[in-house]
C-alpha cells in the first residue's frame, strides 16, 4: 500500500500520472469477514446473551426470581434465534442485521427495566398497576418495521413483550396483553410510512390501543370504586407513553439508518426530491440525460410495481444512474443538439472508453455527494458487462476495411499489422446486477434508449423491441447474478411495453382547411 503511494507520487512528479484520484468503493475485506464469519457470530450471540443476563440480575428482586428470569430469557433468546434462522435468513446471514434486531429489542428492554426499578424505589408515589402502561412495548416493533420490514417487526412484537414479562414477572399477564396489542398495532401502522411525522401519528394510535386495553381490563376486573381512579391513570399513562414512543422512534431512526447503512422508504422519499444538486446540474449541463433519466424512472417504477420489487428505489436510482455523464456530456448522443459528434474524430476504442467511463465517473460523484450504497451499486451495475455495440461494430468495420485495403494495394500484410479487435476492450467493467431493482433499471435504460431509434413506434414494433432486448440480456448472461425469475421478467416486459405504448402514442392529425376556402369564408363574413 505504502509502496504504491510513493510510486504514484513519483509518477506524478515525472508527469506520467494525473494528480486526480477517482473515488471508488473499497472491497472491505475485514468488514465482509466480520459480517459473515463464524467467530464473529459467536461473539455477537454471547454479547446479546450477556446483556440479557445483566438485565435480569439488575434490581432488588430475590435471587431465586433473578435466576429464574435468567434461565427463561436464555431459552426464549435461543428460540428467537432459531425462528430467525428458519424464517428470516437475510437477517441470520448478516451480522449487522442480527445486531440491529436485538439491539433495538435490548434498548426496549432497558427502558422496561428502568420502569421496574422506578416502581421498586418509588412505590409510595405511584401505584403498581401503572407499570404495564408505562413500558414502551411498541418501540422495538415500530423501529424494526421501518428499518427491516414487516416480518422482523412482527417478530419483535411477539418477543419483546415476552422478555419484558420475564423482567417484570409481577405484571406478566398485563405486560403480555398490552405489549402484544400495542406492538402489532405499531407494525400495522408503520409498514408503509411515507413521512417521518407519520411515526408520531403511529405513536398516538399505539397510545389509543393501550388506552383500550386499560379500559377493557378495568371493566372486566373492576370490583371497587377506587379502581376508576386507577383506570384513569392508566389511560393517561398509555396515551403519553404511546405518543412518546413515536417521538423517540422518530428521533432515533436517522441514527440507526446512518450507523447500519440502511435506506428506508423515508430516505428514498427524501432522495426522490429533484432539487438535489446533482440533478440540478443535469438539467443545466446535460438536459438530454436528465430527460432520459426521468423516462427511465417512470419505466422502472412501473415495472418494479408489477413484480413486487421496490418501485421507489428504482425511481431514485434511475434519477442518478447516469450522473457520470456530467463529466463529458457532449460525447453522449442525447446531449448532442444537431452538431457533429466528437466521436467522428476518435478511434472506436477511445470512444468506447469515454462512453464506459461514465460509470466510474458516476460512482466518483455519488461517493463525493455521499449517496446511499444502493444508488452507488445501481450506477456500477446498470450496464453490467454489456458490449458497447455501436463502437465495437465500427471497430470491426475498420478492421475489415484495413484488410481489404491491403489486398487492393497488393500489400503483403504480416500477422499483427492489423491487430484483431478484442471484444473485452468494448465491454463495461461491471459488475452485473445483483438485485431485482438494478436488473429492472438495466432493462428500462436499454429499452428507453432503443425506443428513440424507432421510426414508427407501432405497438407491435415496441413489443418486438422489448422482447429482443430482454432476450439479448439473458443470452449475454447479464441477469445471471440477480434473483429475478422468468415469470417476473415476463411481467416486467409486459409493463415496459404498456408504459412505452402510452408514452409514445401518436396524436390525432387535425384536418387543415384549404387556404382558398378559408379566404372565401373570411370574405363572406365581411
Amino acid at each position: 500500500m505504502w509502496t504504491d503511494l510513493f510510486h504514484r507520487k513519483k509518477l506524478i512528479k515525472q508527469g506520467m500520472a494525473c494528480e486526480k484520484k477517482r473515488r471508488r468503493m473499497e472491497p472491505g475485506f475485514w468488514r465482509d469477514m466480520l459480517e459473515s464469519s463464524l467467530p464473529a457470530r459467536i461473539v455477537l450471540v454471547m454479547f446479546i446473551s450477556g446483556i440479557l443476563g445483566a438485565l435480569c440480575f439488575c434490581g432488588e428482586q430475590m435471587w431465586t426470581v433473578k435466576r429464574e428470569s435468567f434461565v427463561m430469557s436464555q431459552i426464549i433468546f435461543g428460540t428467537s434465534l432459531l425462528l430467525i434462522f428458519v424464517h428470516y435468513p437475510e437477517i441470520h446471514r448478516r451480522h449487522s442485521r442480527l445486531l440491529l434486531f436485538y439491539l433495538v429489542i435490548l434498548m426496549n428492554l432497558f427502558l422496561t427495566k428502568l420502569v421496574g426499578i422506578y416502581f421498586q424505589d418509588w412505590s409510595l408515589h405511584l401505584a403498581s398497576p401503572l407499570a404495564p402502561y408505562l413500558v414502551p412495548a411498541a418501540f422495538a416493533p415500530m423501529l424494526l418495521t421501518v428499518l427491516a420490514g414487516t416480518g422482523p417487526g412482527i417478530l419483535a412484537a411477539m418477543f419483546t413483550p415476552i422478555f419484558s414479562a420475564i423482567l417484570l414477572p409481577m405484571h406478566f399477564s398485563n405486560l403480555m396483553l398490552v405489549g402484544v396489542t400495542t406492538g402489532l398495532m405499531s407494525v400495522v401502522l408503520c409498514r408503509n410510512v411515507r413521512k417521518r411525522g407519520h411515526l408520531i401519528r403511529a405513536g398516538a394510535y399505539v397510545g389509543l390501543a393501550g388506552l383500550l386495553c386499560s379500559v377493557g381490563m378495568g371493566i372486566a376486573g373492576m370490583t371497587q370504586q377506587d379502581e376508576l381512579r386507577v383506570i384513569a391513570q392508566q389511560i393517561v399513562c398509555a396515551a403519553i407513553v404511546g405518543l412518546g414512543t413515536g417521538i423517540l422512534a422518530n428521533m432515533l431512526l436517522p441514527v440507526f439508518e446512518a450507523f447500519f447503512q440502511i435506506t428506508t422508504h423515508l430516505s428514498w422519499l427524501e432522495m426522490a426530491d429533484l432539487n438535489h444538486s446533482l440533478l440540478q446540474r443535469l438539467t443545466m449541463e446535460a438536459p438530454g440525460t436528465y430527460h432520459h433519466s426521468l423516462v427511465v424512472a417512470n419505466l422502472s417504477e412501473s415495472a418494479a410495481s408489477a413484480i413486487g420489487a421496490n418501485p421507489l428505489q428504482c425511481r431514485v436510482c434511475a434519477y442518478f444512474h447516469d450522473i457520470g455523464k456530467l463529466v463529458k456530456p457532449e460525447y453522449f448522443s442525447e446531449n448532442q443538439q444537431g452538431e457533429d459528434s466528437p466521436h467522428n474524430e476518435l478511434e472506436p476504442s477511445m470512444s468506447a472508453l469515454i462512453i464506459s467511463s461514465h460509470v466510474k465517473e458516476g460512482v466518483d460523484l455519488a461517493l463525493k455527494h455521499k449517496l446511499p450504497k444502493p444508488i452507488v451499486d445501481a450506477i456500477r451495475e446498470h450496464h453490467g458487462t454489456t458490449l458497447v455495440s455501436f463502437f465495437h461494430a465500427r471497430a470491426l468495420q475498420w478492421h475489415r476495411d484495413a484488410i481489404e485495403g491491403g489486398k487492393i494495394m497488393n500489400m503483403s500484410l504480416r500477422e499483427g499489422d492489423v491487430p484483431e479487435v478484442s471484444e473485452q476492450t468494448f465491454r463495461y467493467a461491471g459488475p452485473k446486477p445483483h438485485t431485482r431493482e438494478t436488473a429492472i433499471l438495466m432493462l428500462s435504460d436499454c429499452v428507453e434508449g432503443a425506443s428513440r431509434s424507432l421510426d414508427k413506434p407501432t405497438p407491435q414494433r415496441i413489443e418486438e423491441m422489448v422482447q429482443s432486448i430482454i432476450y439479448q440480456k439473458l443470452e449475454d448472461g447479464q441477469l445471471d447474478e440477480c434473483p429475478i425469475s422468468m415469470m417476473e421478467l415476463k411481467r416486467v416486459a409486459e409493463k415496459l411495453v404498456f408504459t412505452l405504448k402510452t408514452m409514445m402514442h401518436s396524436r390525432i392529425a387535425y384536418p387543415k382547411e384549404d387556404k382558398e376556402e378559408n379566404e372565401k369564408n373570411t370574405s363572406n363574413i365581411y
